[in-house]
C-alpha cells in the first residue's frame, strides 16, 4: 500500500470515529461536557444499588440508594469509558420500553466533576447524570453486556447481582425460543413457495406460432 492510500485511510477512520463522536454526543450526551468526563476520566468506581420502597416506584433509578463503592482498576476503568462513549454500544432508533429494575451505578471522576451511570441489566437500559443533574438515558445493547461482566467480576456474590445474572440467561433462553421459532416459520414458508406452481414462460417467437398476424387475410 503507498503511503498516500495508508493515509487516506487514516482519514476515513478518523471520520467515521468522529461521525460516531457527534452521533454519541447528539443523541445521548447533548453537550460535549459530559462526554470529556466520560473519556477523560480519572478515577472510575462502582457500587451495588438498594432498592428503597420510601422512595418511589422500583422502575425508577431515584428510588434507589448506594452500597459501598468500590474503585476501579486501570484496565477494567479503561473498559467501562470505552463502552459508555462508543457509539456501537447503544441500540439506536428503538424507543424505550420497560419497566426496569436497577442493579447498579458507575461514577467517573474527572477533577471536581462526575458522571455517574445507573444501569438496568434486565433491561438493557442506562441514566446518566453529570454533578448529580440527570440529563439523558439510552438503550445500551451490547455494551451492557460488559458492563454486567465488570459489576459480575467485582460483587459475585451480591445476592441483587446473582439475581441480575438470572435474568440475563432468562431473557437469552425466551430469545434462543424466540429465534428457533422464527426460523421454522422461515423454512416453512420456502417449502410452501417451493410447491407452488410456476408459470411457464411464453417466448415472443411462441406467440408469432400461434398468434395470427393482425392485419392479414386468411382464406
Amino acid at each position: 500500500m503507498r503511503w498516500y492510500d495508508s493515509l487516506a485511510v487514516l482519514v476515513l477512520f478518523s471520520a467515521l470515529a468522529h461521525a460516531d463522536d457527534v452521533r454519541v454526543t447528539r443523541e445521548i450526551f447533548r453537550t460535549p461536557e459530559a462526554l470529556a468526563i466520560i473519556r477523560g476520566a480519572e478515577r472510575v468506581e462502582i457500587c451495588v444499588l438498594r432498592y428503597n420502597s420510601l422512595r418511589g416506584k422500583k422502575d425508577d433509578y431515584r428510588s434507589y440508594s448506594e452500597d459501598r463503592y468500590v474503585p476501579l482498576d486501570q484496565s477494567t476503568a479503561a473498559l467501562v469509558t470505552w463502552k459508555l462513549a462508543e457509539d456501537s454500544s447503544y441500540t439506536w432508533d428503538t424507543a424505550i420500553d420497560a419497566n426496569p429494575w436497577w442493579c447498579a451505578r458507575a461514577r467517573l471522576w474527572k477533577g471536581s466533576h462526575f458522571v455517574t451511570v445507573d444501569m438496568s441489566f434486565d433491561a438493557d437500559l442506562v441514566v446518566f447524570s453529570k454533578d448529580g443533574c440527570y440529563f439523558a438515558d439510552a438503550i445500551c445493547g451490547s455494551g451492557c453486556e460488559w458492563l454486567f461482566q465488570v459489576v459480575e467480576e467485582k460483587f459475585p456474590k451480591d445476592r441483587a447481582v446473582i439475581r441480575a445474572k438470572m435474568q440475563r440467561e432468562e431473557r437469552r433462553r425466551q430469545l434462543l425460543q424466540y429465534e428457533k421459532a422464527r426460523a421454522v416459520e422461515a423454512e416453512r414458508r420456502r417449502a410452501n413457495q417451493s410447491l407452488e406452481p410456476t408459470p411457464t414462460a411464453v417466448t415472443p417467437r411462441a406467440c408469432a406460432r400461434v398468434a395470427p398476424a393482425v392485419g392479414v387475410a386468411h382464406h
